[in-house]
């Protein structure tokens, strides 16, 4: 019986409306190899081919096809690795700067489609009632079915003022719902609500609370004032609220646990195929020493990335009690 062979990356390219047929023929023997130079001579010369014939030239230039084929390579991975060209990167630093223009729609990918971590708190998102796990199935009528996780962020993202459509399918309730909203500029305090709790609700105690939204480059700090602002007003214990927090700076999450960890205590791990991506996170040396007052943290579905490692930690250090939803 004779096989049919798959070349590696395509068989046959067929490009756009262009009639002929193109065949990168298999080189005897190495079938069966990992061989990165042979494999990227089939990439350059696919690069090529396209470039040469694909029918619409606009679509061609080297740095669209290459960024292209690198944000596809890191998608295949997992939902969690993505390439990020320089205005990618740019507005990732705007989100830990606390300050974006768009729906204040935190999102990733599940079952390949976009979907939604948490509509933080005050933005156009969360007033319209998009909720966490909404599934995102259309942007401005174009179907995320075959959207990569950025794409669907740049388009979420944009100037203030302009109105995005987003049709949402609701799993909780099998509902498909369509939202028309508009982009504002999100100023995220990351730390908010910090009170002392009624004293209907607590009786002789004085129990505060402190809200968490995210994990930005200030969160620690803003954290700290608060805490101290009610030690001054007698705090005996801490409701510290996780819930709808979608993450952020892994440093931030780490300096967050500090205020409540003894020095050098070790928060998370990371783990590689090498030495040298193994890395332990510890809180500081230097810390401000506060009263071990008893603790809980509210969490959700909403908790997230750098809410679940801090809660985490908490939990297992024996530093707070988790209370979900």
């Amino acid at each position: 019986m004779r096989r049919l062979v798959i070349i590696p990356l395509l068989a046959c390219l067929v490009l756009g409306a262009f009639p002929g047929v193109f065949a990168q023929e298999a080189q005897p023997g190495k079938s069966e190899e990992d061989n990165g130079y042979a494999q990227i001579s089939i990439f350059a010369k696919t690069l090529e081919l396209l470039r040469q014939d694909y029918v619409d030239e606009n679509k061609t230039s080297y740095h669209d096809l290459v960024t292209a084929a690198m944000k596809g390579m890191l998608s295949s991975l997992d939902p969690h690795s993505q390439f990020m060209d320089p205005s990618d990167f740019r507005d990732m630093q705007d989100d830990t700067r606390s300050r974006f223009n768009g729906l204040g729609i935190e999102v990733s990918m599940k079952n390949g489609l976009p979907t939604v971590i948490t509509a933080m708190e005050d933005t156009p998102a969360a007033k319209a009632g998009v909720l966490s796990g909404d599934q995102i199935l259309r942007i401005n009528g174009i179907s995320t079915e075959r959207m990569d996780l950025q794409d669907a962020i740049n388009v979420l993202r944009g100037p203030a003022g302009a109105k995005v459509t987003l049709t949402l399918l609701r799993p909780s309730t099998n509902e498909i719902k369509e939202y028309t909203l508009q982009r504002a500029e999100i100023k995220i305090q990351s730390v908010k609500g910090a009170r002392l709790l009624d004293a209907e609700l607590t009786g002789q105690f004085k129990i505060g609370y402190i809200r968490l939204i995210q994990f930005n480059e200030p969160t620690a700090e803003e954290l700290s004032k608060a805490l101290d602002d009610l030690q001054k007003q007698g705090m005996q214990a801490l409701i510290l609220d996780l819930r709808n927090n979608p993450g952020g700076l892994l440093n931030s999450a780490v300096d967050v646990c500090a205020q409540f960890l003894p020095p050098n205590t070790k928060v998370v791990s990371t783990q590689g195929r090498v030495v040298s991506q193994q890395h332990d996170y510890s809180t500081s040396g230097a810390k401000k020493e506060r009263p071990n007052f008893p603790m809980v943290l509210l969490i959700n579905e909403g908790s997230a990335s750098g809410a679940e490692i801090v809660a985490g930690a908490l939990k297992d250090l024996h530093r707070a009690v988790l209370v979900n939803k």
